[in-house]
């Protein structure tokens, strides 16, 4: 990579003159461009564009995009290191760094493939989806952890580059943890999980990091009208967290979040309104009727 100034790369790894595997790549590419037509909705610019960099190895020419106002872009930062043929984090680190400091990138570049990570990792494998359903969508095949942490990167920093520089992308990078909550335990009311929730991140130390940074240190937080009529959704979260049967389910997606989860509750700081419907939950003082409704 040393050898290259982005955005050209090393085009080594597609390797063109071994007609097996540009016959595979070609394979593989059928498969994953439906995924983009039923679900990561890329315009035929955009997606005719990711097709030359998946197939050849063909970078945009971000000179000449930079002024397309797409909603959806072309060759996001997820796309650029999910469709790599390498899956070497060294690598692909190196690569989002050249990515995410070059000046004409984007912020629809960074922010909008973000969103679709995230949307295929959490929100559709932890729902209610048929397997059949869920062909359609984008498979991380196993690498929906790696290429979080990689795009994340320093969760301690809010903006992507994380190091100080000209061009810094604000986006939706933090989300607010504590009434995200409510959404994270919709997928412990699901009777049965299907198979492609095994890649829901919230069973992954990186996310789980990631959220409880995301939830404000704002001790009047709660006393906000806008978050008044929050509590109830959070209360009820925590109680589905607190009385969700994991020895009945096993060792599972659900409940490997639900354990994890748990530890963050009960051992890391919250602001003190939160940290008391924690407690008044695990007290009995708290209890939901409804909290199991679907």
């Amino acid at each position: 990579m040393s050898d290259y100034t982005f955005p050209e790369i090393d085009t080594s790894y597609w390797e063109l003159n071994d007609k097996s595997w540009v016959v595979a790549r070609k394979t593989k590419w059928a498969t994953i461009e439906p995924m983009f037509k039923d679900g990561a909705s890329k315009s035929k610019k955009g997606l005719g564009i990711i097709k030359k960099y998946f197939l050849k190895g063909i970078m945009p020419d971000f000179k000449a995009l930079y002024e397309w106002r797409n909603t959806e872009r072309h060759l996001d930062l997820f796309c650029f290191l999910w469709l790599h043929p390498s899956k070497d984090v060294q690598l692909l680190t190196q690569l989002r760094e050249a990515y995410v400091n070059y000046p004409l990138i984007d912020q629809g570049d960074v922010s909008y493939g973000l969103g679709i990570l995230k949307a295929y990792t959490t929100i559709y494998p932890s729902s209610n989806y048929s397997e059949v359903e869920f062909c359609s969508m984008l498979d991380m095949e196993g690498h929906g952890e790696q290429l979080f942490s990689t795009i994340m990167g320093d969760l301690a920093v809010s903006k992507i580059p994380e190091r100080e520089a000209k061009h810094q992308y604000s986006l939706p990078k933090w989300r607010e943890g504590f009434m995200y909550t409510f959404e994270m335990t919709r997928w412990l009311l699901i009777d049965h999980l299907k198979t492609y929730s095994n890649q829901c991140l919230y069973q992954t130390d990186c996310y789980l990091d990631y959220w409880y940074r995301s939830c404000s240190e704002d001790e009047g937080l709660f006393s906000k009208i806008k978050y008044k009529r929050k509590i109830e959704f959070i209360k009820i979260a925590l109680f589905r967290i607190h009385h969700f049967d994991t020895e009945k389910e096993g060792d599972s997606p659900r409940s490997r979040f639900v354990i994890k989860i748990r530890k963050i509750l009960d051992e890391r700081d919250f602001i003190q309104d939160f940290k008391q419907m924690w407690l008044g939950v695990k007290s009995g003082e708290i209890v939901i009727e409804n909290a199991w409704d679907k």
